[in-house]
């Protein structure tokens, strides 16, 4: 899930998608790796699952790297950051890159340290802009943005680690910092008396972590006091079933039940076939293909594999664009279509972006449902009862 992070030029026509690696709910579970990669040893700015949220010491990294002419360690100094990044880039081994990298971290601890963030936030936007999923330095970024009082921003960078994290022990920890966060971050509106933030602090939130009931809770609080009771309904209504809020959903829902403005139809109840940690639902494209999907909030549009999309009559002749779209295998290029209808239960969006792409790799599904079918919608994901549930569209 690529949010709230800085792009460079290069970066901004790369369309993020995520594929079950690349961010979005439960990527961190869908075929993730068992370990920190090729090159990748554990280094400063990395989570530590046994201890405490501080950063690993720069000690526990590998030593600087050893070149002719300047090093990365002097450009870095001096600010030129896309020479060290470019050095980084073209190290001639793995145990170079690794050494390249512990000197980025180290000097982007040490930015961090000396609140310099001018020059921390240059570095970070450089890096990030090639290297957007390195989890140690996306934590740094969150720390740097907590740091400076931007706690949405930090919110939203530690969900992007959250997306790419496999360690069940430093998911729990991510967790936990991102609850602390929206509690600080909520406090402070609150005092402001801003509910206005608020309100948009809870919609983002619901939409990050859509199985999470306690964040539809509270933004149907905020809508209360914002006397948009018909939104509140809506945002109870998905989560009654849920255990944890009941009690409370109910009793929210007996106090405003007759002061709405219309009779709200109850949300559609959609089946979830669990693979593993992750949800997929069947789908309808165009009224008469049945495809499978893995629901996947960081893909910003919904993709599937070109020959689904051939069965319907879509071919490269009837593409509406042609976009590059980042995926684990690097950079590639797919076909983007307007397609006149798909629907998850009977909640149906027509006039739909969906790209095409290969994707072999996926062979247990035929795409990925992403955010623009699923915004259209409030959505709810009950994992107890295995559910996707869809209120009318927004």
């Amino acid at each position: 899930m690529v949010i709230g992070t800085e792009m460079s030029a290069k970066s901004k026509w790369l369309a993020v998608l995520a594929l079950g690696w690349a961010g979005g709910w439960f990527s961190h579970q869908y075929l993730a790796s068992p370990g920190p990669g090729p090159g990748r040893a554990p280094v400063a700015g990395a989570i530590d699952p046994q201890g405490t949220d501080s950063l690993v010491p720069a000690q526990t990294v590998p030593g600087k790297v050893q070149e002719a002419g300047e090093s990365i360690g002097t450009m870095l100094r001096k600010g030129r950051y896309h020479e060290a990044v470019e050095r980084f880039s073209n190290a001639p081994s793995d145990s170079a890159a690794e050494g390249a990298r512990a000197e980025i971290i180290r000097h982007l601890n040490a930015l961090l340290e000396r609140k310099d963030y001018p020059n921390l936030d240059r570095l970070l936007s450089v890096y990030l802009a090639q290297e957007y999923r390195d989890v140690d330095v996306l934590l740094i970024r969150a720390r740097s943005q907590q740091a400076q009082g931007d706690y949405r921003s930090a919110i939203n960078t530690l969900y992007e680690i959250l997306s790419r994290e496999y360690r069940a022990a430093a998911i729990n920890r991510l967790r936990a910092q991102i609850r602390s966060l929206v509690d600080v971050r909520d406090t402070q509106l609150q005092k402001s008396r801003d509910n206005r933030q608020r309100l948009a602090l809870y919609e983002e939130l619901v939409r990050l972590e859509p199985d999470y009931a306690p964040w539809f809770l509270r933004l149907a609080k905020v809508q209360i006091e914002l006397h948009e009771l018909d939104a509140a309904r809506q945002s109870l209504v998905l989560i009654e079933s849920d255990p944890r809020v009941a009690q409370q959903v109910r009793g929210l829902l007996d106090e405003i039940e007759d002061t709405v403005s219309f009779e709200q139809q109850m949300p559609v109840s959609v089946p979830l076939i669990r693979a593993g940690n992750h949800f997929i639902v069947q789908g309808w494209l165009n009224d008469t293909l049945p495809v499978r999907l893995l629901i996947d909030t960081g893909a910003s549009m919904t993709l599937l594999k070109t020959d689904i999309l051939r069965a319907v009559g879509l071919d490269a002749a009837s593409a509406s664009a042609v976009q590059i779209f980042n995926t684990a295998n690097g950079p590639v290029r797919g076909a983007v279509y307007r397609v006149n209808s798909f629907a998850i239960g009977n909640q149906e969006a027509r006039n739909l972006e969906i790209a095409g792409l290969e994707l072999p790799e996926m062979e247990t599904v035929d795409g990925l449902l992403g955010m623009n079918y699923l915004a259209r919608f409030r959505f709810y994901i009950d994992q107890e009862r295995q559910e996707l549930r869809l209120s009318a569209p927004q």
